[in-house]
């Protein structure tokens, strides 16, 4: 059985205190209290209306009609959900235009007509709220399709050591390389397009049918995927029967109040059963206690490396040709890594990783961690071995060479070193620059799940990103034990934002290192978590950036300010201040001095990507003001230090900005 232990709820951090009800944030509170279907709707009118009238009276200086109107429209809107307190309200509102129409009021009649036209959409029943047909029980709002065959699986537990020490017969030293990867048996499912949902959960996350990926539309809504991977998560227990809608609704809003909480949870229920594309839609089966995710007919690849577990086992310390054949053709199309890497990322957007759905989750990982460590041990005779991996359209194959009594009465290590092809390598490049353009579309300075970030003491507003160069151009994957397919690399984007006292568009040099968590199918590698990064080699510089071509660029940069017709323009060094009265002025017109470029300092930010040019500057500065009517030629002087920036997109030198340093 799953286990039930409780983590105690630490305090709410101080980056999320503030930010709404009980750590909620604002986002979360409005999508709760929006008003759902016909009903909520003609309610929440009805209270704005007493709120209207609630405000007259304020104006009018009756502070008790104001408190008796105010009183009803928060408290009805607050619940409107609930029908005998709706019901209750309006039979109040009701009497009260009774009572003002027997004192000659017509309003008063109005009063009563609305309160009794509300009373009735109050009692009216809510479709959303209307109790689940009964079934054994338990309720299936799913629509009906032939009930699959009982999946050949033992259970899973955490309680458990999956698979027993016994599931897999141990393995033998390969004496040559394993042929190309082959067609795999008749009898085995093969990775070919289905109609079965497929669900990939070691290494990465993904959820496919077909030709069709299901994996963004489902993690771009954040309680939505953390809610449907939680109850998947529960499914892959075959003892697990559903999770009952209370433990539910503390896990997706824990330290709420139970009956919020609940009312919340409603809500979600309809999201999961109506926002999400109708594959996954289909598979949430809310019942009248009890929720649950239909995965009985689904391709799961932790579900088939059970079910192999289980022939293996039946099949004792031989195994024939065919099994081996599967065991084989498993192990190519399995990816290797840790079970749903991206759940922690995925629950501490839901709940701040308050629930336990996060020990669940651990518990399972260090079970299946305890079993991979068995088979990573290898029984071999004394002397010269040789390891050989078969490569695939994305890995290369590999041989190792080892002498098993070097180490003696030691292991010996054997180091596997992951290597990509170059198709598997212009695969995850590709996939890696999709997801820093979806990053650079960000309207945020700095927006989550993307690794640029920029931080300033002005405002800056209206922030636009644009990618530099190739991201995926110095790409290294490894494989970690932890996270699986891990890919490091650089980005360098270019962040143009509006100066919040002169309204101009400024631009700065955003660079740095990234890693991001890949998911490997058949043919494809995609990225499932991108994030920041501090770890890594240094960029090198580029050969043909050298220090004449980045003064040479700096050079035709400064030219170009210096046709500036402003006193201040932004990517530029030079400004002027006036000191007198602010007459109009006209004709401006900057010179600049020498070659302040000749003499600047070039220097290489390998952490960054900026190429970084310093130096100083002299401009004159003329211009005409009008003073009593008449034009008067001015002249002024600016100097002083400026340091420019400028990016390599692989194949020319890309100024972004030249200011003064701070």
């Amino acid at each position: 059985m799953l286990s039930s232990t409780r983590r105690a709820l630490p305090s709410i951090p101080p980056d999320v205190a503030g930010e709404g009800v009980w750590g909620v944030s604002p986002e979360q509170l409005i999508e709760d209290f929006r008003p759902r279907g016909w009903r909520q709707l003609c309610l929440t009118v009805g209270y704005v209306g007493l709120l209207v009238i609630a405000l007259a009276a304020l104006l009018t200086g009756d502070v008790a009609a104001f408190v008796l109107y105010l009183t009803p429209a928060i408290v009805g809107f607050l619940f409107l959900h609930t029908r005998v307190l709706t019901a209750l309200i309006w039979s109040v509102v009701f009497m009260l235009g009774i009572f003002f129409a027997a004192l000659g009021s017509q309003l008063g009649f109005l009063q009563a007509l609305a309160a009794a036209g509300a009373f009735v959409i109050g009692v009216w029943p809510d479709p959303r709220a209307q109790p689940d047909p009964a079934q054994a029980g338990q309720q299936d709002e799913s629509p009906s399709r032939p009930a699959p065959p009982p999946a050949p699986t033992p259970p899973l537990g955490v309680s458990q050591s999956w698979p027993p020490a016994s599931s897999f017969p141990p393995p033998a030293a390969v004496a040559e390389p394993l042929p190309a990867a082959a067609p795999p048996p008749e009898s085995q499912p093969t990775r070919a397009v289905s109609d079965r949902l497929q669900i990939t959960t070691l290494g990465g996350f993904s959820v496919r049918l077909g030709e069709n990926d299901f994996t963004t539309d489902l993690l771009e809504h954040p309680l939505l995927s953390f809610l449907w991977v939680y109850l998947l998560v529960r499914a892959l227990d075959a003892s697990d029967h559903g999770i009952r809608r209370e433990a539910l609704a503390e896990e997706a809003a824990p330290g709420v109040p139970t009956s919020e909480a609940m009312s919340r949870l409603r809500r979600r229920l309809h999201d999961l059963r109506h926002g999400l594309p109708a594959p996954l839609a289909e598979r949430v089966v809310v019942g009248r206690d009890h929720v649950r995710l239909e995965i009985a007919d689904c391709d799961i690849d932790l579900r088939r490396l059970q079910a192999l577990a289980g022939r293996c086992r039946d099949a004792g310390e031989l195994v024939d040709q065919q099994l081996a054949a599967e065991i084989e053709y498993a192990l190519r199309s399995t990816s290797s890594g840790d079970f749903l890497p991206l759940f922690d990322q995925l629950e501490q957007r839901a709940n701040d990783g308050r629930g336990v759905a996060g020990d669940l989750v651990s518990d399972l990982r260090q079970a299946i961690k305890l079993t991979a460590d068995r088979s990573q041990r290898l029984a071999v005779f004394p002397g010269q071995h040789r390891v050989a991996i078969a490569g695939t359209s994305l890995l290369q194959a590999q041989q190792i060479r080892f002498d098993a009594t070097e180490a003696l009465p030691k292991l010996t290590p054997v180091q596997l070193v992951l290597k990509l092809t170059p198709a598997g390598q212009s695969s995850a490049a590709a996939s890696i620059k999709d997801a820093m353009t979806r990053c650079a579309a960000s309207g945020s300075l700095q927006p989550q799940g993307c690794p640029q970030n920029f931080s300033s003491v002005e405002s800056l507003r209206d922030p636009h990103w644009q990618v530099v160069g190739d991201p995926g151009g110095d790409l290294a994957v490894a494989l970690d034990p932890d996270h699986g397919l891990l890919a490091k690399g650089h980005f360098q984007m270019i962040l143009a934002a509006t100066e919040p006292v002169t309204g101009a568009v400024s631009h700065h040099a955003v660079g740095g290192a990234y890693q991001t968590v890949l998911a490997a199918s058949a043919d494809a590698l995609t990225v499932q978590l991108l994030e920041a990064s501090s770890a890594g080699p240094p960029l090198s510089r580029p050969a043909a950036a050298t220090d004449s071509a980045v003064r040479d660029a700096v050079r035709q940069a400064l030219a170009a300010c210096a046709t500036s017709t402003s006193f201040f323009t932004p990517d530029c060094p030079q400004f002027h201040v006036l000191n007198d009265i602010q007459d109009p002025t006209k004709n401006v017109q900057w010179h600049l001095s020498g070659d302040p470029a000749a003499a600047a300092t070039v220097t290489f930010d390998g952490a960054t990507g900026v190429i970084h040019a310093v130096g100083n500057f002299t401009m004159t500065l003329d211009y005409d003001q009008r003073l009593v009517g008449k034009d008067y030629p001015q002249h002024a002087e600016d100097s002083g230090a400026f340091q420019a920036d400028l990016f390599w997109d692989g194949s020319k030198l890309v100024p972004v900005t030249i200011s003064r340093p701070r």
